[in-house]
């Protein structure tokens, strides 16, 4: 199986921190793998490295053949990677339908001139962004609250809307940053099962972090644990 993401040896320094330390994994394209590891052992930061929020100190990382060195978030993000965040990231104000909506953007390809005349084009591109938005409401549930403000969610369901609009962008690897974290435990199951559909029905490449270790070892295919920016395990759940 060809490997979707690689880091070769990468290493991310703040001054005489080092947040990560020569830090190499392979994540196979469909996998669903765990990066673990105690508060402060670069998890983040490594999914900023990523991301292109850090540009690596030393090292390399690549998407297939791709290098993700010196790219923009932006840029990443075109190519295909999408993520969430430790902290619900949604905007509060907007309907759950349109919050899911803006995601879409980065598929369209009519320009502002477009957005302000409003041809035929525009209104069809319109049409099939929300069509494509309710299609993803309706397959995890959240048909009943697309038109409610965002903010007024549960907070499992918060955390859904923000997954979902992550899929949105249509991904080749999706990035979850600690999902569980504030969920109660009928949240947590119903997380857990939230992205055993993801899996089952997009075949997604997942990279997740996460310290609720039950949900980890009941997922996850492979784990990476970090410690201190080093990595001091990795196989699959029974070994580690």
């Amino acid at each position: 199986m060809s490997a979707l993401l690689t880091l070769d040896h990468c290493t991310l320094r703040f001054g005489g921190l080092t947040a990560v330390s020569e830090l190499s994994f392979a994540l196979p394209e469909g996998q669903l793998m765990g990066l673990i590891g105690p508060n402060g052992a670069g998890k983040t930061s490594v999914f900023n490295l990523i991301t292109g929020v850090y540009a690596p100190t030393a090292g390399s990382l690549r998407l297939g053949n791709d290098s993700l060195a010196g790219l923009k978030p932006w840029q990443i993000a075109r190519l295909g990677v999408s993520r969430t965040f430790q902290n619900i990231r949604l905007f509060p104000s907007l309907s759950v339908a349109d919050n899911v909506r803006v995601a879409f953007n980065r598929h369209l390809t009519h320009r502002a001139g477009a957005a302000l005349l409003r041809p035929p084009s525009f209104r069809r591109a319109e049409q099939e962004v929300t069509t494509q938005t309710m299609e993803l409401l309706e397959i995890f549930g959240l048909t009943r609250v697309a038109d409610e403000p965002a903010r007024s969610l549960p907070y499992g369901s918060q955390r859904c809307v923000e997954i979902v609009r992550a899929l949105a962008t249509r991904p080749r690897l999706l990035l979850l940053d600690e999902p569980a974290a504030g969920m109660n435990p009928t949240e947590k199951i119903n997380l857990t099962n939230l992205i055993a559909r993801i899996r089952e029905r997009f075949g997604i490449t997942i990279l997740l972090v996460e310290h609720d270790m039950p949900l980890v070892m009941r997922i996850c295919e492979h784990i990476v644990v970090l410690d201190h920016g080093v990595k001091i395990a990795e196989g699959p759940p029974e070994a580690v």
